[in-house]
């Protein structure tokens, strides 16, 4: 009798095991519209100051000997295409996630926005390259309130080790529209290497 009621034991030690074990595994599941990926958010940021820098080339090249700004513009002129040249090849080595077999994030995209983000009831993970040390992302509504909680740990993306990592990231309000989002990287040493704004929008429900 002890010996069966040791074997019923040990059994259902095991299936525990097993349960949690299978649990684990399904606990990060990245999907097409439930994550936002941070190099995205890079690449954006250098299209942003990219489209900026191509405007005032534009506006030199127009200017004429008899334009008070024509030398000093012919001098900038040299600056802002190297910077042109440099932004260009930022992106340019943007990771895309296709390499590591991910599609997404793919929300429905309001016109005239090229970050958009999942709806409340989607979005859940924050993705970005292993070699992030140290991300903070807020999301603003456009009046200027925090609508966006993230966890503080960048762990290892299941499936992906040494190649992705995530972090929990949620919308803590039912809000479609234009917002800002803030992002903040830190290296190991704590110091900030990224810390910049830009625009985007929030999907609504499907």
């Amino acid at each position: 009798m002890k010996t069966k009621t040791k074997l019923i034991v040990l059994l259902l030690a095991i299936l525990i095991m097993s349960c949690s074990g299978d649990n684990n595994q399904d606990e990060v599941v990245i999907k097409l519209d439930n994550f936002i990926y941070k190099e995205y958010l890079d690449k954006e940021f250098y299209n942003v100051k990219l489209d900026l820098v191509e405007d005032t080339i534009a506006a030199i090249e127009k200017l004429t000997p008899n334009d008070p700004g024509y030398d000093q513009g012919k001098k900038d002129l040299i600056a802002f295409k190297k910077e042109k040249g440099e932004l260009m090849v930022r992106i340019e080595n943007i990771v895309d996630l296709s390499i590591f077999g991910l599609i997404g994030p793919l929300p429905p995209c309001s016109i005239g926005y090229r970050i958009c983000l999942p709806p409340l009831d989607r979005l859940q993970y924050l993705v970005t390259l292993d070699k992030t040390e140290s991300l903070e992302v807020l999301v603003y509504n456009d009046k200027s309130k925090l609508i966006s909680a993230m966890s503080n740990e960048l762990s290892p993306l299941p499936g992906d080790e040494g190649k992705l990592k995530y972090a929990n990231f949620k919308l803590t309000e039912d809000y479609a529209g234009p917002v800002t989002i803030k992002v903040i990287e830190k290296d190991i040493q704590g110091q900030v290497v990224f810390d910049y704004e830009i625009t985007g929008f929030v999907s609504t429900k499907i």
